[in-house]
């Protein structure tokens, strides 16, 4: 009698011991396995690029990047430290700014057809850009914009915003201005520029840039308008 109860006994614990190692180890397997996935997973997004995120105004030229930029009357391309500024614009009047860091550098603001000018004691303009226009309706730059307008006042006259004409073109210069601040203006005419558009028509442009920085160029206003284009 004892002998048969101490084999079942033993029997019946023997299996329970086999099932609780065969548990134990499937349990261990499931875990070492997960931990060796969450390990790979981890090592994979550290070591792998993450791709670049596209955007519809993103573009190559030669291996720099650019943004394109367009408005229901123009585009142009310029490099990927301009943003346009929508908070400060109208239906006709458009902003983009270059920033360094958190600063900004320079600006361009597009005024399409102006109603009315700028109140002249309110003019901030020292250089003017000279451009024409060719028959493909494309401005071309010509001699850039050159020295501060106060060159041309006579000595000893009022110092307050004055029409003057510089290369070719006519614009309100204010001589006591120091911030760089250019008007591009069409030879032989003016700073209210016509330009034909793809739809047949015309529409007048007003261009104006200013570089914030202390070395002051007009190198970036070239590039952006050699790729402006009317719409």
């Amino acid at each position: 009698m004892y002998r048969y109860k101490y084999d079942k006994s033993y029997h019946h614990k023997s299996r329970r011991a086999r099932r609780t190692t065969v548990l134990a180890v499937f349990v261990s397997i499931l875990v070492v396995g997960a931990a060796g996935y969450i390990g790979y997973d981890v090592l994979r997004q550290v070591f792998t690029k993450q791709a670049p995120v596209s955007r519809s105004n993103y573009s190559s030229v030669q291996g720099d990047s650019v943004n394109l930029f367009s408005s229901p009357y123009f585009q142009f391309q310029a490099d990927d430290t301009w943003k346009e500024v929508t908070s400060e614009e109208t239906p006709t009047h458009f902003v983009y700014r270059s920033f360094k860091s958190t600063l900004v550098a320079r600006d361009i603001m597009f005024d399409v057809n102006p109603t009315k000018a700028e109140a002249i004691p309110l003019v901030r303009t020292t250089h003017i850009y000279p451009v024409t226009i060719d028959g493909s309706g494309k401005l071309v730059s010509q001699r850039g914009a050159g020295d501060h307008c106060n060159t041309l006042m006579p000595k000893n006259s009022p110092r307050v915003p004055t029409p003057v004409v510089q290369q070719q073109v006519s614009f309100i210069c204010n001589p006591d201005a120091v911030i760089y601040q250019v008007v591009v203006g069409l030879i032989g005419g003016s700073t209210n520029i016509s330009i034909p558009r793809p739809s047949g028509g015309k529409a007048i442009y007003m261009i104006t840039y200013r570089d914030l920085t202390i070395n002051s160029t007009d190198a970036p206003l070239r590039t952006i308008l050699d790729s402006f284009q009317t719409r």
